[in-house]
Order: C-alpha cells, then structure tokens, then sequence
C-alpha cells in the first residue's frame, strides 16, 4: 500500500494533468470566441466557423500547453503571445481554400491576404493566453494537488473573460444584424447560422468551465477541511517538519510546504513518532 493510499480519494487530484487542464479550459473560450466569428470576416458560413472553432480549440490548447513549460510566468506569458500569433497565420488556411472555392480565387492570394488578418487575431488571443499562461504557471509549475486545482480555478474563472466577448458578439452584433433584401444566399446561409453556432459554442464552453470550477473547488474545500480535521483533533495522525532523511520525491505534494504529514496506525493511536509512517507533504 503506497503512502497515496491512505489519502482520501476526495483530497487528491493530479498535479501530472494540471497542464492539461488549463489547456482544455483554454480551447473551450478559444473556440467559443472562434464559433462566436470574433475575427475579420473576410469570410463567412458553416464551414468556416466550425472550422475555425476546431483549429482555435486544438490551437488555444496548444498555446497553453508549451507556454506552460517555460521557467516563468513571465517567459510563459510570452510564449503564449508568440506561439498564438504564430498559429492565428496557420489557422487561415482551411477558411481560405473555402473562400477560394466560393468566390473563385486563387487559394494563395486568400492564403497571403488572410495571413495578415490571421495573426493579427492570433495575437489579439494571444493576449489573452498570456495572461492565462502568467496567472497559472506557479501553480501548475507546483506539482503539487493544491496547486493542480487552484490552476483550474483560476483558470475557470479567466475563461469568464472571453466567453463574455464571444456571447456578446452573438447577441449584440449577429442577433441584431439586418440582411438586406438584395444579400446574396451564401450571406443568408451565414446569418442564419452565426447565432445557432454562437450559442451552441456559449453552452459548450460554460458546461466545461463551470465542471472545471466545480470540481477544483470541491477539493480545495475538502483537502482544506481534511487537513484541519486531521491535525487537530484526530490522535492517528502528525506532523512534524521535513527533514534530509525523508524521501519526499516517493510521497504526495497535497501542498507546497516543508511539512510531513504522518499516519500512525489504526491499532494504537499513541504509537511513538519511529513507527509513524510519512503519508504525504504539506
């Protein structure tokens, strides 16, 4: 039985998938704001939103993903604006080859002149990134449970940011849009789906969100409170300071402190500290 298994389940969370659980909440509000058309409408319709919305999720999860291996908040906040402009360009190329079939232009010419556009909009993102990148990276770059689930809290509510942007964009602009009678019906095929995909994008991207919120935050509450429990009125466990002959690389990082949480068996609640086995750092 690992040191893990003395935990309760409801304390521990997975500071090796803290990363990755930025990262998702990043691509729901990337894609949100890409289904949402909050970029230069050069062109429009189901195809280029949906796609758009698929290249901004894996992009924005992406962005954060290498953005949070840097050795800073601060080195991390700027890779996320780089990396973000970098793909804002790669992002126009599956909207450019539709553009070119439907207006009958040359696919590079739509590829040259959305470039422009396209890492322009990826460097407006990547601002937002950044500042997603630069208020997580202590926390993820922890390892430890809480700072795992204060990462996604964090993140959870940053993500209110651009979610924001993107519903008003839907309501305030799409909804409230007039086609005029002589519109083409690729610019009516268009309308007709930008709120459609605006919301659907909304309610994705808040499901995942307020899941994230939740869950972190139900276990920062729980840990919070187990803790208390156990180090004040529960005999079976201690804890003392970590010292050189511990072995802390083998024991759980609930906390980023320099305690060792230490259970002293279920027989005897008044085992002395030599049995005492250590558990997990506080």
């Amino acid at each position: 039985m690992g040191p893990a298994d003395l935990l309760p389940k409801s304390v521990l969370s997975s500071p090796a998938s803290a990363r990755r659980r930025v990262a998702a909440i990043a691509a729901a509000a990337s894609a949100a704001c890409a289904l949402a058309g909050c970029w230069f409408r050069f062109g429009d319709g189901l195809a280029i939103r949906t796609s758009l919305g698929l290249t901004s999720a894996v992009f924005g999860a992406l962005t954060l993903h290498v953005a949070l291996g840097a050795k800073s908040a601060w080195g991390a906040a700027l890779r996320a604006l780089g990396v973000s402009t970098v793909l804002g360009t790669a992002s126009i190329v599956l909207p450019s080859a539709f553009v070119a079939g439907d207006e009958h232009v040359p696919f590079m010419a739509c590829v040259v002149f959305g470039a422009f556009f396209g890492a322009f909009t990826g460097f407006v993102y990547g601002l937002a990134l950044a500042a997603l990148a630069g208020l997580t990276w202590r926390d993820v770059r922890a390892f430890t449970h809480e700072g795992a689930d204060h990462a996604a809290r964090t993140a959870a509510v940053w993500s209110l940011f651009p979610i924001a942007i993107a519903t008003m964009t839907t309501l305030l602009y799409d909804a409230q849009e007039h086609v005029p009678e002589w519109a083409s019906e690729r610019t009516r095929a268009a309308h007709a789906v930008a709120v459609p995909l605006g919301v659907a994008g909304f309610l994705v991207a808040l499901a995942v969100v307020c899941a994230a919120f939740v869950v972190a935050e139900l276990r920062l509450v729980r840990r919070r409170r187990w803790i208390a429990e156990v180090i004040g009125d529960d005999p079976r466990w201690s804890v003392r300071a970590a010292s050189p002959h511990d072995d802390l690389a083998s024991l759980p990082r609930l906390r980023d402190g320099g305690h060792v949480l230490e259970y002293q068996g279920e027989e005897s609640a008044y085992r002395v500290a030599a049995n005492a086995r250590p558990v997990a750092i506080l």
